[in-house]
């Protein structure tokens, strides 16, 4: 059922883009007097799945799913119609109108898609609100590892700017550091700059890669989310629970879900690193725990990375204290516990850290809607420059129309929905107006072209330019679906 609520979302979202894009071409070619022949989701190369003609636009639904189009008399597109191509320009073709109006008929796609991302975000902001932990309330800082603590970092850094730019939440300090030049931190008292190696990018994915750790986190209170004797980590979720509750070890000594974890063996350890530093060094031992009891109630949340996990909302009781033995996992270290995860806006519903909900009036919320765009696409941009370094091997975390469709809620959640059309009309319009021949920004290339030179490309390079930029496109569709299979078969 799961699967089948994902892949809904994701073809609504898919269909609703499509045809938006698509109609950015339709309506200023018709504002120009363009004959446009078809206009269709999907592809239907063959036959189709439905079609109907209004006047002198076909209008349907193919069968192939990698898009869409629109067919417009006049102009080199993937349909490839030569023939057309080979008889006197008439007044109602593409070739026939001035560059200027050409150019605004290529660019009516992606500026649709824009727009869009725009109008949702501001949308989201207005009817959903702003929730957000100030980093500047995560009054004890970071905690890292060797990667960030080798550039310079230290725990208990609390994270300033990143490239100048003032970081709000940690959700986008984490987007900011995809491929950082520097970073100012607070480090007692005082502002620290610290510069960010070229290699960065090459390191960081290597460590997600090995260990799953972005190498850097907040500090996180030691809770008790979930109870198990062993569980199973699949793509960052808990896939497999071997045994739980009652059954398990940490249940029966007196470990209940939502227990604070105050002290091992006489050590405080108010976060999670400190009690994975007290409990590593165990093996085959009691240990003694006071724990801080809270009443709770059992929910799940998405995190920023839409990973769905158990996590616990809090009823605030008395608190009360504990003493407790658990026996450490002589192999694993571990008590048989699952701590509380989730973002920064988690922890705050337990009262650490501010949670901040900022409303915004409806013309309010149309200039946040744009910086909210602005920042999705830096994120994407950077993304994507990473990718075209081979050294970082980014390029084989590429994924197709799986690990897109599986970053939908598993439950159909409108808000998680429109920010995930959001982002994708974004994604759209980025790589719409990249200068392939057969996406718009190659016809916007030669376009170009002829405005600079004052004619137009030769009639046979952009024939064979074209044929060469769908070469591209299949290719990086078979590889990114490709690379979908291979991950569903390892697992």
């Amino acid at each position: 059922m799961d699967f089948f609520i994902q892949a809904s979302q994701f073809v609504l979202s898919l269909s609703l883009l499509i045809v938006l894009h698509e109609l950015g071409h339709l309506i200023p070619a018709k504002a120009f007097k363009t004959r446009v022949e078809k206009f269709y989701l999907f592809f239907d190369y063959k036959f189709s799945l439905f079609k109907k003609k209004f006047g002198e636009t076909e209008y349907g639904i193919g069968w192939i799913p990698l898009g869409g189009y629109v067919k417009i008399s006049g102009m080199i597109d993937e349909s490839m119609d030569k023939e057309q191509m080979k008889k006197e320009p008439e007044e109602w073709e593409f070739r026939s109108k001035p560059a200027w109006q050409r150019l605004i008929i290529m660019l009516g796609g992606v500026t649709v898609n824009i727009l869009l991302g725009v109008f949702i975000y501001a949308m989201i902001l207005f009817f959903y609100n702003e929730k957000y932990t100030p980093i500047e309330s995560m009054s004890e800082g970071i905690v890292c590892d060797s990667l960030y603590i080798d550039l310079g970092f230290q725990n208990g850094d609390k994270i300033i700017r990143v490239d100048g730019y003032k970081v709000k939440s940690w959700t986008q300090f984490r987007k900011k550091m995809i491929r950082p030049k520097s970073v100012i931190v607070e480090r007692g008292g005082v502002l620290v700059d610290i510069d960010i190696a070229d290699d960065f990018p090459t390191k960081w994915l290597g460590l997600m890669e090995k260990t799953g750790s972005s190498g850097v986190d907040f500090q996180r209170p030691t809770i008790v989310s979930l109870i198990a004797d062993s569980v199973g980590l699949k793509s960052g979720s808990y896939e497999e629970i071997v045994s739980l509750e009652t059954s398990c070890r940490a249940y029966t000594e007196g470990l209940r879900r939502g227990d604070r974890i105050v002290s091992v063996n006489g050590i405080e350890t108010p976060y999670f690193n400190d009690y994975k530093r007290v409990v590593s060094g165990i093996q085959k031992e009691n240990i003694s725990s006071e724990v801080f009891q809270i009443i709770v109630e059992v929910c799940s949340v998405d995190e920023f990375d839409s990973t769905e996990e158990r996590v616990l909302m809090p009823r605030y009781g008395e608190p009360t204290t504990k003493t407790i033995n658990l026996t450490v996992d002589a192999k694993e270290g571990t008590v048989g516990f699952i701590p509380l995860r989730g973002s920064p806006e988690v922890f705050a519903e337990y009262g650490y850290g501010d949670l901040v909900e900022k409303s915004y009036g409806f013309f309010e919320s149309i200039p946040a809607g744009y910086h909210k765009t602005i920042e999705e696409l830096t994120f994407y941009i950077d993304q994507f420059a990473i990718m075209l370094i081979p050294e970082t091997g980014a390029y084989k975390h590429l994924g197709g129309f799986g690990a897109i469709g599986g970053l939908f809620s598993k439950k159909w959640d409108w808000h998680h929905f429109w920010s995930m059309t959001a982002f994708l009309s974004i994604i759209l319009a980025f790589m719409n107006v990249l200068p392939i021949p057969a996406l718009d920004g190659g016809h916007v290339m030669f376009l170009l072209y002829e405005m600079v030179v004052g004619k137009p490309a030769p009639q046979k390079v952009m024939e064979y330019a074209q044929a060469v930029g769908m070469i591209i496109l299949l290719t990086l569709v078979v590889y990114a679906n490709g690379m979908d299979i291979i991950r569903w078969i390892n697992g």
